[in-house]
C-alpha cells in the first residue's frame, strides 16, 4: 500500500483550488437553506464570509509567498460557478451585490498578501 506524502498534496495548487472552492460550497448550502437571503444576510455572507474563508482555506497551500493565488482562483471559480447558476437574474440587486463582492473579495485576498509578497522581495534582494 502507498504512503500518502502530505507536503506534496500541501504543494499542489489544484487541489488548493479546489479545496477553497469546496470549502465555500460547504458553507453556502447551510447558509443558503437554514438562514435564507436578505440584504444583511447577503452582505455578510458576500462581503466577510466568502474571502474569509477563502483567505482561511488556501493556507492549506504549502508555498507561503504564493497562497493568494490559491484564495483568488477558487473564489473566482465560485463565483463562476454561482454566477452560471443564477445568470437568468441578472437585473436584481442581489446579483449586483453578488458582482460589487467580487471584486470586493478578490482585492481583499490580493491587499492581504501583499505584505507576503514584500517580504519575500526584501528576501531576494538581500
Amino acid at each position: 500500500m502507498r504512503t500518502i506524502n502530505v507536503n506534496r498534496l500541501r504543494s499542489n495548487l489544484l487541489l488548493s483550488v479546489f479545496l477553497v472552492l469546496l470549502s465555500l460550497v460547504v458553507l453556502l448550502i447551510p447558509y443558503s437553506l437554514l438562514i435564507g437571503w436578505n440584504i444583511f444576510s447577503s452582505l455578510l455572507f458576500w462581503f466577510v464570509l466568502v474571502p474569509t474563508i477563502s483567505i482561511l482555506s488556501s493556507k492549506f497551500y504549502k508555498k507561503m509567498n504564493h497562497r493568494w493565488v490559491a484564495g483568488i482562483l477558487g473564489c473566482l471559480t465560485f463565483y463562476l460557478g454561482m454566477v452560471s447558476i443564477i445568470y437568468h437574474h441578472y437585473q436584481t440587486d442581489l446579483f449586483k451585490l453578488m458582482m460589487i463582492s467580487l471584486i470586493w473579495s478578490l482585492a481583499s485576498i490580493w491587499l492581504l498578501a501583499l505584505p507576503y509578497s514584500f517580504r519575500t522581495l526584501s528576501q531576494l534582494t538581500k
